[in-house]
């Protein structure tokens, strides 16, 4: 009799305890909180998983984050609130700010973290994307770099090297030559790389568009300093 005590009074606990987390559960996950994830917070960069989109990258700061994509404006979202959905899954909802071609409004994306790798989808989107923990390489030109990502027309001060970047089947592929010294008075468009063999990319004239989608190549300048370049326009 004791025995079967013992036993019913386990079930009863180990009900209780299964309840107890399926109630926790349903909780959080009808529980927002104000600002973003800890475990999503940092710079994240879209993982070669094919041959296109290999410039996305989500700098997720503690109440907003910014989506960069190579040639496209940035989306900088703000006003961020989440919930969870389950161990390390979360719903982000926050508000888009208007900027270039991107129109802005409410932004809701879903992301788990596994690692040193996240995980983001869009709802109603059959896409499902992960991205890397990496650190931005921060470029000469700190003026400039401050004002990151947007799109500027320069008039060239002094001399500077170009070089090609041939895109290989994956980033850490990529291989670089020499291609040409940008002169004096030349006007291009540059916007900051940072990563993957580019310091500036630039674009215009000969050099081509500054979007690198579906391309096998890129040029990239490193500028020596702010003074390289006079600003003739800024594309936001």
């Amino acid at each position: 009799m004791k025995k079967w005590k013992v036993l019913l009074r386990t079930v009863a606990l180990s009900l209780g305890l299964i309840f107890a987390i399926g109630s926790s559960n349903n909780v959080s996950a009808a529980t927002w909180h104000k600002g973003t994830p800890k475990a999503l917070r940092g710079t994240w960069k879209r993982g070669s998983d094919n041959g296109n989109n290999k410039w996305m990258i989500y700098q997720v700061y503690k109440s907003s984050y910014v989506f960069g994509w190579m040639g496209m404006s940035a989306e900088k979202v703000t006003g961020i609130k989440y919930r969870v959905l389950g161990n390390f899954k979360y719903e982000l909802v926050g508000h888009g700010h208007k900027n270039g071609l991107y129109n802005g409004g409410k932004e809701t994306i879903r992301a788990s973290r596994h690692g040193n790798i996240i995980y983001s989808t869009i709802p109603n989107y059959v896409y499902r994307h992960h991205y890397y923990k990496f650190k931005l390489s921060k470029p000469k030109a700190k003026p400039l770099y401050k004002r990151y990502p947007y799109t500027y027309k320069v008039k060239v001060n002094q001399p500077v090297k170009v070089y090609k970047i041939i895109f290989g089947k994956y980033d850490y592929l990529n291989r670089s030559e020499y291609y040409s010294t940008l002169q004096k008075g030349q006007v291009v468009n540059t916007v900051y790389g940072g990563m993957n063999g580019f310091y500036w990319h630039i674009g215009g004239g000969s050099f081509g568009p500054l979007t690198l989608t579906n391309q096998r190549y890129g040029f990239s300048v490193n500028w020596a300093s702010h003074g390289a370049f006079t600003v003739l326009k800024t594309y936001r």
